[in-house]
């Protein structure tokens, strides 16, 4: 049977003893906490949250091509997206341009800030659908990488490949 201590056994056993064994029981308690949270957690997000419109934490832990519409949608199918005119900056407004002007292209583009898992969207396309992408620098940076290999004569798998690739990553903002 087991025996509770008591503040009257605090005497006998002597405050430096019960000291350390207190101690010794929060390094115990920790270590198996430690443990724990390290069985099948995924690896520390490495990407500041900002550059993925608040969910930095899914983009940077999952190693996956994210949704796209794999084939051609009529463009009349697809959703609308917000206004270009909306938006001050112009990059940003750039990117919400290129969504109404391609927007069967970027329907077919994977996003990498894997908003598929965060907010729940099936491509690209989504993001420009409200404002997601003008909090998104990665949303903005393969919109309009998909505008400038759409302008060269590209084809929406070639625009995938790329963005897949991660050439997204050299676009500048300006």
């Amino acid at each position: 049977m087991r025996r509770v201590i008591s503040f009257s056994d605090i005497d006998r056993i002597g405050a430096r003893k019960l000291g350390c064994l207190a101690f010794l029981a929060i390094v115990l308690l920790a270590a198996a906490c430690a443990e724990r949270s390290s069985n099948g957690s995924q690896a520390t997000p490495t990407t500041a949250p900002d550059e993925h419109g608040g969910h930095g934490a899914v983009a940077s832990m999952t190693p996956r091509i994210p949704r796209y519409r794999a084939k051609p949608i009529n463009r009349r199918e697809l959703p609308a997206t917000l206004d270009p005119a909306s938006f001050t900056t112009g990059y940003i407004a750039h990117s919400y341009r290129v969504a109404k002007e391609i927007p069967e292209v970027l329907a077919e583009q994977p996003c990498y800030c894997y908003c598929d898992s965060g907010f729940g969207h099936g491509s690209l396309l989504d993001c420009h659908v409200d404002d997601h992408s003008a909090g998104c620098v990665v949303c903005l940076k393969e919109s309009l990488l998909a505008e400038q290999l759409h302008r060269q004569g590209k084809t929406t798998e070639d625009i995938r490949e790329a963005i897949v690739r991660g050439d997204w990553r050299n676009v500048e903002l300006k």
